[in-house]
């Protein structure tokens, strides 16, 4: 075995040995802190595929999904019509603000 090849493994070990350690450190401190490797899995996916979503939350994941695409929609009065029934359904209320004006979203 020559030198260099020598000194190119003792590079590499040099490299990869601390990034291995500060991986499994970091691996080791988010699991003192969160407790268990399937909690760590839910820091990295996006609200609606975790499982503890309640309807509530999905239904506003939704409506903010829906409100970027088009905002004009919530000017819609049948959509809000809708909307007001599932918020109903969780006592809640929709406020909608155009400008300066703010109201209830709420159609009886």
């Amino acid at each position: 075995m020559s030198i260099r090849l020598r000194l190119l493994f003792s590079y590499l070990a040099m490299v990869l040995v601390p990034i291995f350690f500060v991986m499994v450190s970091a691996l080791l401190v988010a699991l003192l802190y969160r407790g268990d490797l399937k909690e760590l899995r839910n820091i990295y996916l996006p609200p609606e595929h975790q499982q503890k979503l309640s309807q509530k939350d999905q239904l506003f994941i939704d409506l903010q999904r829906q409100s970027l695409k088009n905002s004009g929609l919530l000017a819609n009065q049948t959509f809000l019509k809708n909307l007001d029934g599932e918020l109903k359904k969780s006592n809640t209320a929709l406020v909608v603000r155009k400008g300066k004006k703010s109201f209830i979203a709420q159609l009886h």
